[in-house]
C-alpha cells in the first residue's frame, strides 16, 4: 500500500466501510500551507474510543503537521515536483530539524535522516537516546522528555547537546504522544540548531554593554561641556554688564581660571598696534610676584613692538595661533625675554611657581581683528580639554573688547565732532520736515542774535516772499530723498537785518524719521562784490586781485589768458606759471570737464547756477570748488572769452560729510541702546527664544490696524509706531532686578515670590527714567518707559503695580499687553506647557473689557491669523 495513491486506497468501497465501521470515530483534518498557499492535507482518523482530544495532544498534531508541512516544502524546492500523500518518510526526512521518537524507556524507535546526519550513525533504532546524544550511560538528570512524560506536555528549552560541545546551541522539543488508552506511549523529540541566533544575541549584548558604557562616557562628557558652556553664557553676561574693559577682563580672568588656569597676564594692543600693554595679572597674589620680581607696577609694562617683537606675546598676535610652551628651559626664556632685567634670584622665584604648569599663550580675537595676547600657566590636560572653550571665551572677549573700546573712541568722536560743528565759521542747524529747529550751533545762535533757550522755527528767519520756495525745495527734498544743489538765500536776525546765505541742505536720520541738515555759509561778502562784476571793464578786473574768489578768463579754445591774486591764493599757481595754458589740466576728472562746459551760457552772470568742480592745486592735492562761468561779449554781441569765479569749499564739504557721519551714529546709538537693554532680560530668561522678535512683529500689526480707528488717527503717527515697536523690546527690562531663584523658578510662585516678581515693572521704568534723564531734547525712551511700568495693568484695574483702569493705562502698555499675553500662553515654559493658538484667542477674547482693551482686542481678533504666522516662523 505504502506506493499507491490515496485515491486508489480510499475506494468510494473502502470509504464507505471505514464509516459504517463500528470503530470509526471520525476524522481530524489540519491544512498544510507553504506560505499562503495550502499544498495538501495531515489528517488523523481516531476511534469511537477516543473521541476527546485533548491540548497537549492537539498541540503535538499542529506540530507534526507543520513538520510535515516544512518537510513537504522542501522537498518540492529540492525535486520541484508536487508529491503525493505517499511520500510521507520523504517530507519527515526533508525537514531541516534532526527529529527522533523515543518509547517509555528512551528506546529510539523513529528518526530522520537529519538526525541521522547530524549524530552520523546509519541504524540509531532501538539504541538508547542518551548514548547517541548526551554520550552517557544513564538518562539525563534534567530529562525533557522525562519532564514531558511525567506532565503530559510540551517542554521546550534551549541548551547545548553534549554530542556537540559547547560550540552549538539547540532548542529542544519534547511533545508526549497519548495511546488511545490515554497513557504517554511515546515521545516526539525535535532539534532545532540555533546556534547562529544565539551567537548573534550573545554579540548584540555584548555591544549592548559596550554601548551603554560609551553612551554613559559620552554622557558625562556633554554633562562637562555643558557646565563649560553655561560657565562661557554667564561669562558673556557678565561681561554685558560691565562698565570698562578692565573689569570685563577680570571677568574674563575669573573664568579661564575655573578652565583650569592658575594664573593669567593679559595684553592689550594700542590704538596704533605698535604697543602691548600689560593689563592685568590675575590672581592677585601672582600679581603682587610679578611686581616684586620687576620692582614696580606690572600694568605700566608697555611692550614696544621694535624691542619685544620675537617674544611669544607679539607672535600670537602676528599669526593668530597658540603657542603652548611645555619645557622649562623655554619657559625660562619667556620669562628672560619679557623681562630682561629681571636678576636670578627672582627669576627662579617666578619659575618655581609654574614649574608643575604648561605656558599657554592665546590670542585675544579672530583671524579679522585681534585685540592682544594672553598667557595662562594651566597643567597640560586642563589645556587640551579645554582649549576649544578658552578660544570661544577669548573670541568672545575681543569682540565685548572691541566694542567698549568702539564706544570709548566714539565717545571721543563725537566730542571732536562736535567740537568741529561748534568752531565752523557756518551756521549749522538740524531741522525736521516741518522746520522746527532741533539744533543749532553756537555760530547760528550769534550770527541771527537768538536765544539759545529758544526753539524757532527757520521759517521765522526767511522773509515771507521766498517762505514759499523754500518750503518747496524741502518737501520736494524729502518726497524724493535726494539732497538738493547748494543755493542762495537772505536771512533775517532778530534786529531786522538781512543777510545772504548760501545754503546746502542734507537728508539726515532724526528720531525715527527724516529730518534736513542745513549748513548757511555768510556770502554777503561775495554777493556785493558779484554786483560789481556786473558790468567787468579791464580796469575793474585790476581791481578785483582778492584772495577770497578766483577768476580766470580762456579764450574760446580754454586757453588761459588771465588769472587774478585769488586764483593764486586758491590754486597756488603764479600767473606766470599758468598763463597760455589750456585751463583742462586744472580739472580734475572728464566728469568735471563736462560739468563745467555745461556752464557756459549766454544769460548774464548774476544769474547762473553754481557747480562743484574739483581743481588741482600746484601741490598735486584735489580741492572742490564752487564755480560759476560765463561768456564775455563784444559790442556786436559775438562771444570772444569765457569768465569764471570760483571759491574753495573744500572744507565746508568734508564737515557736512562729517556732520551726516555724527548724525548717523548718534541715531544707531539709540538703536543699539534699546537692543542692548532688552538683551539684558532676554540673557536672564533663556527660555524666551525669539519672545522679543514676535513681541515687535505682534505690535507692528496691533498698532497699524489701530491707527485706521477714528479715534486713533491723530495718535497713531508712523512715527509712533516705529517708536513703539522699538521701544516694545523693553517691557521686561525689569527682570534684570529679579534674583534668578525666582525668575527662573519652575513652578508656581508664593505669593511673597510673587510681589517681588511684580517689582520688575517699577525697575524697569525707573531703569528707563534714569537714562532718560541724560537724553537731552526729544527722548525716544519714554514709551518705553511707560510700556515697562504698566503692561501688567488690566482694563478693570486688578492689574499692578497702580491698578490703573481703562484709558488711565497709556495706549502703548495697553497694546503690548495684549501681545505679551499672546505670546506667553503660546510658548512652552518651565511652569507649563504652550497652548494652542485656538485656545490663546478664545482666553483673550473671553477677558476683551476685563484684563483688555475691546478695541485693541477687537484688532487681535481681525489679525490672529497673522499672530500664528508669526509664532510658527520665529520659534
Amino acid at each position: 500500500m505504502a506506493n499507491k495513491e490515496l485515491s486508489q486506497i480510499l475506494t468510494p468501497e473502502n470509504q464507505k466501510k471505514i464509516l459504517s465501521s463500528d470503530a470509526f470515530g471520525g476524522v481530524l483534518s489540519f491544512p498544510l500551507f507553504a506560505e499562503k498557499d495550502v499544498i495538501g492535507s495531515f489528517d488523523v482518523v481516531y476511534p469511537k474510543s477516543h473521541l476527546t482530544i485533548d491540548e497537549n495532544e492537539f498541540a503535538t498534531l499542529e506540530l507534526i503537521t507543520k513538520l510535515i508541512a516544512g518537510g513537504l516544502r522542501q522537498y518540492r524546492y529540492q525535486n520541484k515536483i508536487f508529491l503525493s500523500e505517499t511520500k510521507y518518510n520523504s517530507l519527515i526526512n526533508a525537514i531541516p530539524m534532526a527529529m527522533f521518537v523515543i518509547n517509555n524507556d528512551y528506546t529510539i524507535i523513529e528518526t530522520n535522516d537529519t538526525f541521522k546526519s547530524w549524530f552520523g550513525i546509519e541504524h540509531p533504532l532501538n539504541k538508547k537516546c542518551y548514548e547517541i546524544i548526551c554520550l552517557q550511560n544513564n538518562p539525563c538528570v534534567d530529562c525533557a522528555a522525562k519532564r514531558a512524560i511525567a506532565s503530559s506536555l510540551p517542554i521546550t528549552r534551549e541548551q547545548n547537546i553534549p554530542y556537540f560541545g559547547q560550540s552549538r546551541f539547540f532548542k529542544y522539543t519534547a511533545s508526549p504522544i497519548s495511546a488511545p488508552s490515554g497513557n504517554i506511549s511515546a515521545v516526539v523529540n525535535i532539534l532545532e540548531d540555533i546556534t547562529t541566533r544565539i551567537i548573534a544575541e550573545q554579540k548584540i549584548e555584548k555591544f549592548s554593554l559596550s554601548l551603554a558604557e560609551e553612551v554613559d562616557k559620552q554622557t558625562k562628557e556633554i554633562k562637562a561641556k555643558q557646565k563649560k558652556l553655561e560657565l562661557i553664557t554667564d561669562t558673556l553676561y557678565s561681561l554685558k554688564q560691565a562698565n570698562t574693559i578692565n573689569e570685563s577682563i577680570r571677568y574674563i580672568t575669573q573664568s579661564l581660571n575655573k578652565l583650569g588656569a592658575q594664573y593669567c597676564v593679559v595684553t592689550l594692543l594700542s590704538s596704533d598696534v605698535n604697543t602691548l600693554q600689560i593689563v592685568e595679572v590675575y590672581p592677585d597674589n601672582f600679581q603682587r610676584l610679578l611686581q616684586s620680581v620687576i620692582k614696580g607696577n606690572i600694568t605700566n609694562i608697555k611692550l614696544n613692538f621694535d624691542d619685544y617683537t620675537a617674544i611669544p606675546l607679539f607672535h600670537v598676535i602676528k599669526t593668530g595661533k597658540n603657542i603652548i610652551i611645555e619645557n622649562i628651559n623655554d619657559i625660562q626664556s619667556l620669562v628672560e625675554s619679557t623681562f630682561p632685567a629681571i636678576d636670578t634670584n627672582k627669576k627662579n622665584l617666578l619659575l618655581s611657581n609654574i614649574q608643575d604648569e604648561i605656558i599657554a599663550i592665546y590670542p585675544i580675537g579672530s583671524k579679522h581683528r585681534i585685540e592682544g595676547s594672553i598667557a595662562i600657566a594651566i597643567d597640560k590636560k586642563s589645556n587640551e580639554e579645554n582649549k576649544d572653550f578658552i578660544q570661544l571665551l577669548l573670541n568672545a572677549a575681543a569682540v565685548e573688547i572691541n566694542r567698549k573700546r568702539n564706544q570709548e573712541e566714539l565717545v571721543k568722536s563725537e566730542l571732536k565732532f562736535r567740537n568741529l560743528v561748534e568752531n565752523t565759521q557756518d551756521m549749522i542747524l538740524l531741522c525736521t520736515a516741518e522746520g522746527e529747529i532741533v539744533y543749532g550751533n553756537s555760530v547760528f545762535y550769534k550770527l541771527l542774535n537768538y536765544p539759545k533757550a529758544g526753539k524757532p522755527s527757520f521759517f521765522d528767519f526767511v522773509d515771507e516772499s521766498e517762505k514759499h520756495l523754500l518750503q518747496t525745495i524741502m518737501k520736494h527734498s524729502l518726497s524724493s530723498g535726494t539732497n538738493p544743489q547748494p543755493f542762495e538765500i537772505q536771512l533775517y536776525n532778530r534786529n531786522g537785518k538781512y543777510t545772504w546765505y548760501e545754503l546746502a541742505m542734507s537728508l539726515v536720520p532724526l528720531d525715527h524719521t527724516i529730518g534736513i541738515q542745513i549748513v548757511a555759509r555768510d556770502i554777503e561778502r561775495k554777493k556785493r562784490m558779484e554786483a560789481h562784476i556786473q558790468n567787468l571793464t579791464e580796469f575793474q578786473e585790476k581791481i578785483l586781485q582778492n584772495e577770497m574768489i578766483g577768476i580766470i578768463t580762456t579764450d574760446l579754445s580754454g586757453i588761459i589768458t588771465s588769472w587774478n591774486k585769488g586764483a593764486s591764493t586758491i590754486l597756488g599757481f603764479q600767473p606766470f606759471e599758468i598763463l597760455n595754458t589750456p585751463l583742462e589740466k586744472l580739472i580734475y576728472s572728464d566728469y568735471n570737464e563736462q560739468q563745467f562746459k555745461k556752464t557756459f551760457t549766454m544769460q548774464s552772470i548774476i544769474n547762473q547756477p553754481y557747480t562743484e568742480v574739483s581743481l588741482l592745486k600746484k601741490s598735486g592735492d584735489i580741492i572742490t570748488t564752487l564755480c560759476m562761468s560765463s561768456l564775455l561779449h563784444d559790442d556786436h554781441n559775438i562771444p570772444f572769452a569765457h569768465l569764471y569765479f570760483f571759491i574753495d569749499i573744500t572744507e565746508k564739504k568734508r564737515l557736512e560729510v562729517e556732520s551726516l557721519e555724527l548724525n548717523q551714529r548718534l541715531h544707531h546709538a539709540q538703536i543699539v541702546t534699546i537692543v542692548s537693554l532688552a538683551k539684558l532680560a532676554e540673557y536672564r530668561n533663556k527660555e524666551t527664544g525669539m519672545h522679543l522678535e514676535r513681541i515687535m512683529h505682534y505690535v507692528e500689526i496691533l498698532a497699524h490696524e489701530l491707527s485706521q480707528y477714528p479715534e486713533y488717527q491723530n495718535y497713531i503717527t508712523r512715527e509712533y509706531i516705529q517708536d513703539l515697536v522699538n521701544s516694545c523690546l523693553l517691557h521686561d527690562i525689569g527682570k534684570v532686578g529679579i534674583p534668578d531663584h525666582i525668575l527662573l523658578k519652575p513652578g508656581k510662585l508664593t505669593e511673597y515670590e510673587f510681589e517681588i516678581m511684580k517689582q520688575h515693572t517699577i525697575i524697569g521704568a525707573e531703569t528707563i527714567a534714569e537714562a532718560e534723564r541724560k537724553v537731552s531734547g526729544r527722548s525716544y525712551l519714554n514709551l518705553g518707559k511707560e510700556i515697562a511700568y504698566y503692561h501688567h495693568e488690566r482694563w478693570d484695574g486688578s492689574g499692578y503695580p497702580k491698578g490703573l483702569k481703562c484709558h488711565e493705562i497709556p495706549l502703548s502698555a495697553r497694546i503690548v499687553a495684549v501681545a505679551d499675553v499672546y505670546d506667553a500662553l503660546v510658548s512652552q515654559r518651565p511652569y507649563k506647557s504652550a497652548f494652542p493658538h485656538e485656545k490663546a484667542v478664545k482666553i483673550i477674547s473671553d477677558k476683551a473689557g476685563i484684563h483688555f482693551d475691546p478695541a485693541i482686542v477687537k484688532a487681535f481678533l481681525k489679525h490672529h491669523d497673522r499672530f500664528l504666522e508669526i509664532k510658527e516662523t520665529l520659534l
